[in-house]
């Protein structure tokens, strides 16, 4: 299983000075990323640095994503027509991180399909 405290000190990294204390309020998506991604990884690969920078992308992913539901992305307010607007950037680039992630780690992640390592 691939360390969540690995994990977690590059998701800490990765948000810079957003991150606050031990964070252990990020602990949630930390040990959802590694659940998700690790059981695709071979175990002799578990602690690569691919993976651990793939496991903290996609934590901070589906920060970004939960943040992006909330009112901390509104950008503009009019009470005139109550139009909003928000500003999607910083999830797009959660987003590109991520795919930047999943793409370095193309070669050892598995794809998911079924098949035979020995008979």
């Amino acid at each position: 299983m691939t360390d969540y405290s690995s994990v977690k000190s590059k998701l800490l990294l990765l948000l810079g000075d957003e991150a606050e204390g031990e964070g252990t309020e990020y602990d949630g998506f930390v040990h959802n990323a590694v659940d998700c991604i690790s059981p695709t990884v071979d175990e002799e690969l578990q602690n690569d640095e691919r993976v651990i920078f793939y496991c903290a992308a996609r934590a901070l992913y589906d920060l970004r994503l939960v943040e992006s539901m909330g009112a901390d992305y509104v950008t503009s307010f009019k009470a005139g027509d109550v139009s909003f607007t928000r500003d999607s950037s910083v999830l797009e680039g959660a987003e590109k991180l991520l795919e930047t992630a999943r793409a370095q780690c193309s070669g050892i992640i598995g794809d998911g399909g079924f098949s035979f390592k020995a008979v």
